[in-house]
């Protein structure tokens, strides 16, 4: 889940460090720019551009591209497309015309769940019609980021076992440190899930409580055995894992 907010405050900063018009070899001439602004390539304008993400997101050799579209009621809009190996995701990113402070809308997007809990073996699935808003305060050196994401998780499989769909949602505080929930109720086994951590830590602690229906196949019967622990009628899995 740290991804995905790190992806989220990643766009919000590029919208902000993209306020001119000019492209960014010559924002760079001009003025001096936070270090992560690297990441933008040379021709890139707030209209149309590219970015490298950073090693510091948890999922390595990403490209971010945008490109502009017609102004609405709602503000500026940008179709966002995050892509790589393993990974194509969109948004449309909405920003008022006076915001106070910076505030974009995540609308529309999508994201393999793989990318987002790594490690785990056989598990796929989407995270699909995302939607937020993120608020941008402070300084470009400094931001102070805070957010909230609400999706849908769709087609959640793991060791080909079919958990179903549930939503999802994940809140950002102004402190760096981010929650996320995830239900999915009307799967082979009803799932709930936690997960909290700081956006500057790939340490993420989780609780997943999973309900024994009768319905989940012997092999995964035994992986929960193994990896969690009887309570009621069912399993708890908990921890933390590094999130690459």
């Amino acid at each position: 889940m740290r991804t995905l907010v790190l992806l989220v405050i990643f766009v919000v900063g590029l919208l902000a460090a993209l306020a001119w018009q000019g492209r960014m070899h010559h924002l760079r001439s001009a003025t001096a720019l936070p270090g992560w602004t690297d990441a933008i390539t040379p021709d890139s304008t707030v209209r149309r551009g590219t970015a490298i993400l950073p090693e510091e997101v948890p999922v390595a050799g990403l490209r971010l591209s945008w490109i502009a579209r017609l102004p609405d009621s709602s503000g500026w809009q940008w179709d966002v497309r995050l892509h790589g190996t393993d990974i194509d995701a969109s948004a449309r990113v909405a920003v008022p015309f006076w915001p106070t402070p910076l505030r974009a809308r995540i609308t529309d997007g999508h994201m393999p769940v793989a990318a987002l809990a790594p490690g785990v073996v056989g598990l796929t699935g989407d995270i699909s019609g995302a939607i937020g808003v993120v608020d941008l305060g402070g300084t470009a050196d400094a931001p102070v980021v805070t957010g909230e994401i609400t999706a849908q998780a769709v087609g959640i499989s793991i060791a080909g076992t079919d958990l179903g769909d549930g939503p999802l949602r994940a809140t950002l505080a102004e402190n760096g440190s981010w929650t996320a929930e995830l239900a999915l109720p009307d799967g082979a086994a009803p799932v709930e899930a936690e997960a909290e951590g700081t956006i500057d830590s790939d340490i993420v602690t989780y609780v997943v409580r999973i309900e024994d229906t009768g319905a989940l196949p012997s092999e995964m019967v035994a992986i929960l055995d193994r990896v969690g622990r009887p309570e009621g009628s069912g399993w708890v899995i908990e921890g933390s894992q590094a999130t690459r």
